[in-house]
């Protein structure tokens, strides 16, 4: 019922122009697997893979190692391949803990939020740049298959997710982690 109801919400925002204030590029509330943002845990028994972000901006899908360098922002585990990156990621950390590098809607896959589903996870080997109203956001889907779906009306299915996403953090469906 819940999702239904974001549904409709973001719909009738959508549609009479209603949609809420665009939100910043950094969400309270980022998907993670054990704690470590931008990552993939494929079965229940698979450890966590985490991914670099910031390579992810330069359209890289690099493999981090968190024993090395990692950080913490956005009330998650960041890992990275280099310290390079790692130091590039904590220059733009905000004292809110916020991260420009982190990615649109806290990593959910957006195509399968604008259908109504806040809780549907990104893939990080989906990140693809897309230039905005807001500048450069990085997006992410569930799984490859998705990456053209989306891409036939982005604009579009990125407004309706953002309302869903609103929705979902006014409403308590999506809880910020610093509140867990």
């Amino acid at each position: 019922m819940k999702i239904f109801v974001a549904i409709l919400c973001a719909f009738l925002g959508f549609m009479t122009g209603a949609v809420a204030a665009e939100p910043p590029k950094v969400h309270p509330e980022t998907i993670t697997h054990d704690g470590i943002a931008f990552s993939l845990k494929i079965g229940e028994k698979d450890p966590v893979v985490a991914y670099d972000v910031v390579d992810a901006w330069r359209g890289k899908i690099t493999i981090a190692d968190c024993t090395k360098w990692s950080a913490f922002a956005n009330g998650a585990t960041w890992c990275f391949a280099s310290a390079r990156n790692q130091v590039k990621f904590v220059t733009k950390t905000d004292k809110e803990g916020g991260n420009a590098y982190a990615p649109h809607l806290g990593g959910r896959c957006v195509l399968g939020t604008s259908w109504g589903y806040p809780a549907a996870r990104g893939d990080p080997r989906t990140a693809k740049v897309y230039r905005t109203e807001l500048g450069d956001v990085l997006i992410l889907q569930s799984a490859a298959k998705w990456v053209p779906v989306f891409d036939q009306d982005p604009q579009v299915n990125r407004k309706i997710a953002r309302a869903v996403f609103n929705f979902g953090l006014a409403s308590g469906i999506i809880t910020p982690n610093r509140k867990r």
